[in-house]
């Protein structure tokens, strides 16, 4: 078992502007090696708890992170997609401090599971959109469960891209045509594009022309830990 769990803040951009960050997840085992997010939410993937756990767990970050300058920004936190297919308890979620502090803040849809009821999702977004939280999707692939989501959820704020989508696309000509098609699409549906983990500046020149402006990755910035 693992002695503790923290996060890394992850700056994200726009045009090159510092707009967000993304609370990465990490546990610390007792023998001090480290556990990431996906591996953590594959132990704790039938325990909804847990996701209120990190919730809260951020939220009281935040809190505390009066001088770093980070509370001033969105802050984005990964949930699961059988959390937000389950009715929200938001008694669960500690609104008080998000209120009194002002906090912004963001849930990431995860491609970890499926989403097994869109209403039920649905009305978690517009329930959490009262508060004052979005709600974005992320890794986000040409794969048919990513363009369900994106035909069946309603008011996301974010689609951000899955890698394996930008990977190489100044040197292949196909996959820039898919991305370009994925990118209308999304458009049409009227939700933001956010490109992570672009390692070229050829790639990052040809998605600005495409007309992505927000960015996120070590490209860019890399995670901040704050004690």
């Amino acid at each position: 078992m693992y002695s503790k769990v923290f996060f890394l803040y992850q700056p994200k951009f726009y045009y090159g502007e510092l707009c967000a960050y993304e609370a990465l997840l990490r546990g610390v085992f007792y023998e001090g090696s480290i556990i990431y997010y996906q591996e953590l939410m594959s132990k704790h993937k039938k325990d909804l708890f847990f996701n209120y756990f990190i919730i809260n767990k951020v939220i009281s970050d935040l809190v505390k992170l009066n001088c770093s300058g980070i509370r001033k920004h969105p802050v984005s936190i990964n949930i699961s997609a059988k959390f937000i297919s389950t009715l929200i308890d938001v008694g669960q979620l500690d609104l008080q401090k998000i209120n009194s502090f002002n906090l912004k803040l963001e849930f990431n849809i995860t491609e970890d599971e499926k989403i097994n009821d869109f209403d039920v999702c649905n009305k978690n977004i517009s329930l959490l959109s009262s508060f004052g939280i979005s709600v974005s999707l992320v890794d986000f692939s040409a794969e048919i469960s990513s363009l369900e989501r994106l035909s069946y959820l309603n008011n996301i704020k974010f689609v951000k891209l899955d890698k394996s989508l930008t990977d190489n696309i100044e040197n292949n000509p196909s996959q820039l045509f898919q991305l370009e098609t994925i990118y209308r699409l999304i458009k049409e549906f009227k939700f933001e594009v956010m490109a992570k983990d672009v390692e070229t500046q050829d790639a990052y020149y040809l998605l600005i022309q495409l007309g992505i402006g927000y960015f996120q990755g070590f490209k860019f910035g890399r995670p901040l830990l704050i004690p």
